[in-house]
């Protein structure tokens, strides 16, 4: 992976399968069973930056 990948993420870091996986852990214990038709969006925060090199 470049390093200027990372860089650009405000996380400081790309994502990997394990950033999706414990959401989805989250979403199926018990604390979260009154959400309900939400959208939730595990990227780092790069949709909020829309800025790629």
């Amino acid at each position: 992976m470049n390093p200027q990948d990372h860089q650009q993420h405000p996380a400081g870091r790309v994502g990997k399968p394990e950033d999706i996986a414990a959401f989805a852990v989250y979403l199926a214990a018990s604390p979260a069973t009154f959400i309900t038709g939400a959208n939730f969006v595990i990227d780092g925060g790069m949709t909020r930056k829309m800025m790629y090199s």
